[in-house]
Parts: structure tokens; C-alpha cells; sequence
């Protein structure tokens, strides 16, 4: 038995909606863990993120790397250019944000400058050659 194509539409249209709310979250009440327990909630872990707006990937960047280093959302950061994917082979995929890697990271616009509290940085590269970034404190 297969799924009908406006079943499959309807689940991701519900999807991005809680992804939508969970950045809402972040943004009106500065919930970061909230809106990482309703991702989680709702399985959406390592949902894809690309076709939200740049409001809500700014919001659910911050809850990367939450929940023990389970949410890890993808899409986040749109296609990664060539100096950033050479940045980021050349690293062993973590570093400190007091770490001269972690600021070559925020120069090209992988790490959030705004971020609340310092901790460590760790990211992988998808086969896609999509990044996966989680901060870890």
C-alpha cells in the first residue's frame, strides 16, 4: 500500500509548521530549549530546514547541537561555498570558540556570532557535501 501524494504533502506542510513554531519560540521568548524538545517531540531531529525562511534558519541554528547533540537539523546554511567546505575538511570537525579554527568559522559565516554562551563547536559534512553544525557546551 502506498502513500498518496496530498498524504505526503500534508506531512510535510505539518512538518516545516512546527519547525516554523519552534523558531518562533526562539525568537519571541528565547527558548532554545523549548523549541528543541518540540523538535524532538515531533521527530524532526534531522529534519530538512532548506525551504524555510533565512528568519527561521537563524532561529533554529540556535538550538543545534541540543538535546544531548541530537538536533541536527540540516539545511541550516544554504549551499556551502568552496572556502568554506576547504575550512572545514582542514578541521578535525570540532574546536573551541576561544580556538583560532572557530574564528576562521565565524569569518566565513558558519557559526552565529549572537550565540549565548561560549562552548565547543563540532560539524560534519553530509555525503551531499551539506553541513551538519552542532554547538556542544
Amino acid at each position: 500500500m502506498s502513500t498518496s501524494p496530498k498524504k505526503i504533502a500534508t506531512a510535510k506542510a505539518f512538518e516545516q509548521g512546527v519547525l516554523m513554531a519552534a523558531s518562533v519560540l526562539v525568537s519571541l521568548h528565547d527558548q532554545p530549549g523549548m523549541a528543541a524538545d518540540i523538535v524532538n517531540e515531533f521527530g524532526l531531529r534531522e529534519a530538512d530546514c532548506s525551504k524555510l525562511d533565512d528568519f527561521d534558519k537563524q532561529n533554529l541554528r540556535k538550538i543545534q547541537g541540543l538535546k544531548h547533540g541530537s538536533i541536527k537539523l540540516r539545511g541550516l546554511y544554504g549551499k556551502l561555498t568552496p572556502a568554506q567546505i576547504n575550512l572545514l575538511k582542514e578541521r578535525e570537525g570540532a574546536c573551541s570558540d576561544t580556538y583560532k579554527p572557530f574564528i576562521a568559522l565565524l569569518d566565513v559565516g558558519l557559526v552565529d556570532a549572537l550565540r549565548p554562551k561560549p562552548g565547543r563547536v563540532s560539524w560534519y559534512l553530509t555525503t551531499a557535501g551539506e553541513l551538519v553544525l552542532a554547538e556542544l557546551n
